[in-house]
């Protein structure tokens, strides 16, 4: 029982910090959803119905948010299950997922997942949600650019996406934000003697 109240308080916690990176990534969260209280959740926990499915919006798509649970594995069976129901769920292939994990994935997942039909997929770990890594202190803001001011950056700096300095596509602020590889970042440090400063950095595969 203690480690079955354990798993509760500790999804609950990732839970919420998931819903605080999809705000911050401009999705509109339901109220029903967003105002959930721990008690309701026990609930949602005890029947193992705590994924989250949220309708697309003017500007963003369908999403989906799956959780693992501590006595299950997950391989790449389990893997293409969760993205086929998903699929067939939306009706729509065009659907963000996001995979939230007890553990690191497995050679076999890692690999299966670099088919470009998992563009639309992201996994994080449960230790990488337990806490807001934005709210960090010591953490710069990290800003993803569109394309639009990508492209002016490199016209005011006359450089070269391949000049910019680089980030890896598995930094935790960058799959907080949900960039992808070729996505320019935007990094803005608070420096006591100078003020603001700020950088950009563009990117890459690890």
């Amino acid at each position: 029982m203690v480690n079955i109240q354990l798993q509760e308080k500790i999804l609950f916690k990732i839970r919420n910090t998931c819903l605080e990176m999809l705000t911050d990534r401009g999705y509109k969260i339901p109220d029903i959803i967003n105002d959930l209280n721990y008690n309701d959740f026990k609930i949602l926990f005890s029947n193992k119905n705590i994924n989250l499915s949220i309708d697309k919006t003017d500007n963003k798509k369908n999403l989906f948010v799956f959780f693992q649970f501590e006595d299950s594995s997950f391989g790449k069976n389990d893997l293409k299950k969760v993205i086929n129901e998903v699929h067939s769920k939306f009706d729509n292939n065009d659907v963000l997922i996001i995979l939230v994990l007890k553990d690191k994935p497995n050679n076999a997942v890692r690999k299966e997942i670099l088919n470009p039909k998992y563009s639309n997929t992201e996994i994080f770990e449960r230790k990488h949600l337990m806490f807001n890594v934005t709210k960090h202190i010591l953490v710069p803001e990290h800003i993803l650019l569109s394309k639009e001011e990508a492209k002016k950056v490199m016209e005011t700096y006359s450089c070269t996406n391949e000049q910019l300095p680089k980030i890896y596509h598995t930094d935790p602020q960058v799959k907080y934000h949900g960039m992808k590889i070729g996505d320019v970042c935007k990094i803005v440090r608070n420096n006591k003697q100078n003020g603001t400063e700020i950088s950009y950095r563009i990117v890459i595969a690890h």
